[in-house]
């Protein structure tokens, strides 16, 4: 099943922030089409599609969470902090890029906390068997 998502009710500055840097302007008018990247220039003011936003996007369906609403929000944050601790990942997005993203939804399946809970243990687990069998010196 594929990942769909509306960013709508998203404000358009967290969504498509305004590309300041001239070789990255540069680079997305010259290459930025041929190469898929989502991003447009009006009245040259140059926006590409934010890589928070996507890394959001496809954090919902690691967390098990629809939307970011002004009610969940925290728990969306606390979900994906979580999530990069176990894994020994750097958080792309801070709490403000969340709350900066009330409106976003997809069609990711959803997780209560007892579930995601679960699914976060059973992550732990899962990376701690492998750091063992990769660590293990045979004698």
């Amino acid at each position: 099943m594929s990942l769909n998502y509306n960013i709508k009710q998203v404000p358009l500055d967290a969504k498509y922030p305004v590309v300041t840097d001239e070789e990255e302007v540069a680079y997305l008018r010259e290459y930025g089409k041929a190469m898929g990247i989502d991003w447009y220039d009006e009245d040259g003011v140059v926006r590409s599609f934010s890589p928070k936003t996507q890394a959001l996007i496809f954090g919902s369906a690691t967390i098990g969470m629809r939307a970011i609403t002004e009610k969940n929000w925290q728990k969306f944050y606390q979900r994906l902090f979580l999530v990069s601790r176990i894994r020994g990942l750097e958080l792309p997005v801070s709490p403000q890029d969340v709350r900066s993203h009330i409106g976003l939804s997809t069609n990711a399946s959803a997780m209560t906390d007892a579930q995601f809970r679960r699914a976060l243990l059973d992550d732990g687990f899962y990376l701690a068997q492998a750091d063992i069998v990769n660590n293990i010196k045979e004698d």
